[in-house]
C-alpha cells in the first residue's frame, strides 16, 4: 500500500513538473524550442519556434504564442504548447 501511495505521489509530481514552463528566475540563456501542436476533428499539425534567452524571455514567448492560439481554442481546437531546452548555440538557434 505504501508503494502505491508513493508511486501515485511521484507520478503526480512528475506530471505537474512537466506542465510547468521554464524557470522565469533562471538568468542563464539557452536555446529553447517551443512546439505548438493543434488538433481538430482528427487532423493535427505542429509548428516550432526557437527562442534564445532567459527563462523569463521564454515564458514571455510562450504567453505570446498562447495569445495567438486563443482564437483556435475558442473554435474547438485542442492546443498544446511545449517548451524544450536544446543544446544549440545562440547562432544555431537564431538560424532556425
Amino acid at each position: 500500500m505504501k508503494k502505491l501511495i508513493f508511486l501515485s505521489s511521484f507520478l503526480t509530481m512528475v506530471m505537474v513538473s512537466c506542465q510547468q514552463g521554464p524557470d522565469v528566475n533562471d538568468p542563464n540563456e539557452y536555446c529553447w524550442e517551443i512546439k505548438a501542436s493543434a488538433s481538430y476533428m482528427g487532423v493535427s499539425g505542429t509548428s516550432s519556434t526557437y527562442v534564445y534567452g532567459t527563462g523569463k524571455d521564454v515564458a514571455d514567448a510562450i504567453d505570446l504564442i498562447e495569445e495567438q492560439y486563443k482564437f483556435y481554442e475558442q473554435a474547438g481546437y485542442k492546443i498544446n504548447i511545449t517548451p524544450l531546452k536544446t543544446n544549440k548555440s545562440e547562432a544555431a538557434c537564431s538560424e532556425m
